[in-house]
């Protein structure tokens, strides 16, 4: 699973250790397997944001069982334009797919699966 320190872009293989615990936010996007590592992340993160450009998880049903009753915040109908900051992450402009527009939200890391 990938893994990310705070202020950083992964999308590397490696395992998340309670030792990298931070007061971070993470936000991840796409499918099965993000969700279960947003699922995970939550082990080690306070705040974990899920997106995916459907109107639903479409995840199979025990996995959205499991990120429903998490404390994963599932932003739906959404797309990750862009990662800015300053040396570091800081944020992200997230497109509305619904609402066709753009916000920002502030990030210390941001994951993204190699598939």
């Amino acid at each position: 699973m990938p893994t990310s320190t705070s202020g950083s872009v992964s999308t590397s293989r490696s395992t998340i250790s309670p030792s990298s615990r931070a007061n971070a936010s993470w936000c991840s996007t796409k499918g099965p397997a993000t969700a279960r590592l947003a699922l995970e992340l939550t082990k080690v993160t306070p705040r974990v944001v899920f997106l995916t450009e459907l109107d639903t998880l479409g995840l199979p049903e025990d996995l959205v069982g499991e990120v429903k009753r998490s404390d994963v915040k599932v932003l739906y109908k959404s797309r990750v334009v862009s990662v800015g900051g300053e040396g570091e992450v800081e944020r992200v402009r997230v497109h509305d797919l619904d609402e066709e527009n753009e916000y920002e939200l502030f990030v210390d890391a941001v994951v993204l699966l190699e598939v």
